[in-house]
């Protein structure tokens, strides 16, 4: 995975980042869930670094667990 990946310029005005932040902690609601998933469906470089984030935030909490 690159860590050059970065929230697109186009779409960044318009992302509700705390909401995508909720929605890859597993934290949304399930309205707030259905609307996120359908923009990151709608925005696939953002959904792109949403994933790259909650692929880390998973693989950390796996080493808290662990260690």
């Amino acid at each position: 995975m690159s860590d050059e990946i970065r929230p697109s310029a186009a779409s960044a005005s318009d992302a509700d980042w705390d909401a995508i932040s909720r929605f890859v902690a597993g934290e949304s609601g399930a309205v707030e869930s259905a609307a996120v998933a359908h923009w990151l469906a709608t925005h696939p470089e953002d959904a792109a670094v949403a994933a790259i984030v909650k692929a880390r935030a998973d693989r950390a909490e796996t080493r808290s667990v662990v260690s």
